[in-house]
């Protein structure tokens, strides 16, 4: 372990320049897009979610049923310089593992074919964490390009003691990876908690863990957590996810009515996306409402009840069908968010 505080005299051999050196997205943990809280309740086997965006989210609990693991965003205990981080906290006192990944497309992971490579985080324990409780982690590649439905890990770091950490500052931990590792086709990086009895909780109840600055840079050495700008931050998060519109919103989007059930309401997306996104949506209940005006200015208002991602979607744009019951004959229509209780976004993760 490490405490990294300064650039000194390091020399980049990243060949990269000191902008971007971090490969990572939103390592800070100051973009959380699909809300500021997850939580996992599962019966014995891994489940993933994404809380902040770009970061996967998943915990074992195989010693007793419905168990529950909260990844929330914090911005009062956290480190030096930065204005986020993320907040682990076990809700029960019987969790195995768990894990936080990032997937890092081909055009980002083939420099770490031919370079060394350095993982460094600040992380910081709150409460009494069991003494087995381990630190470590995984370097995987995909197996094809920029595809993770196979991968092979590649490197699995020596253990650290959580029991070493500080509960009352952030420890900054640097883990070195090996060079000349295949990593062309896509890279996955795990930061993992555990404990090696299946039987043993990691912690117990109300104990947690903050954890931020999570960079990934080539080179043998580590340098200071990279700060972007946080709307750069933001668009290049929106590469992957994007919220199009967010609940509660009384702005008008023209759309296209179909039939009496089925409206078209067309989006470009503020970036274009890595593929052909999918569509997603927060909650339950109704997404919004479509205002209709006939030539005699009447007005109709008629609830949304679903939405879907239409044939003509591109990586850039989208057709998105609205389904519900409308008023037809009306000249002009209009599709809020106004009462809605769902975000309606797309997403084109790895």
């Amino acid at each position: 372990m490490t405490t990294v505080n300064t650039l000194g005299g390091w020399a980049d051999s990243s060949n990269s320049g000191l902008m971007f050196r971090n490969k990572l997205i939103n390592g800070g943990f100051d973009i959380w897009q699909r809300g500021t809280s997850v939580t996992h309740s599962n019966n014995f086997e891994a489940s993933t979610s994404f809380g902040p965006d770009r970061w996967r989210f998943s915990s074992v609990h195989d010693a007793v049923a419905y168990r529950s693991t909260t990844l929330s965003l914090e911005s009062t205990n956290v480190p030096s310089l930065s204005q986020s981080a993320a907040k682990l906290t076990l809700n029960n006192s019987d969790c195995n593992r768990i894990n936080l990944a990032q997937r890092l497309e081909s055009s980002q992971s083939t420099i770490f074919a031919s370079k060394s490579g350095v993982l460094s985080f600040a992380i910081r324990r709150i409460g009494t964490w069991n003494a087995a409780t381990r630190l470590c982690a995984n370097f995987s590649s995909a197996n094809a390009l920029d595809n993770f439905s196979s991968t092979t890990n590649r490197q699995t770091t020596s253990d650290i003691l959580v029991s070493g950490l500080s509960s009352s500052d952030y420890t900054i931990i640097t883990i070195p990876f090996n060079p000349n590792v295949n990593f062309k086709n896509g890279m996955q990086i795990d930061i993992n908690l555990r404990t090696d009895n299946n039987d043993t909780p990691v912690q117990t109840t109300g104990d947690c863990f903050y954890i931020s600055q999570v960079q990934l840079e080539a080179g043998s050495q580590a340098t200071p957590f990279e700060q972007r700008p946080i709307g750069l931050e933001l668009s290049l998060c929106q590469r992957y996810f994007e919220i199009i519109q967010k609940a509660g919103l009384d702005v008008g989007w023209p759309v296209m009515l179909g039939s009496s059930t089925l409206a078209e309401w067309q989006v470009s997306f503020k970036v274009e996306k890595r593929a052909a996104p999918t569509f997603w949506s927060s909650g339950a209940g109704n997404f919004g409402r479509i205002i209709g005006y006939t030539t005699a200015f009447a007005l109709s208002s008629n609830s949304v009840t679903s939405a879907s991602l239409g044939s003509g979607s591109s990586t850039s744009n989208a057709n998105i069908g609205l389904t519900g019951t409308f008023s037809g004959n009306n000249v002009f229509n209009t599709f809020d968010t106004l009462g809605a209780t769902r975000d309606i976004g797309v997403e084109a993760e790895l």
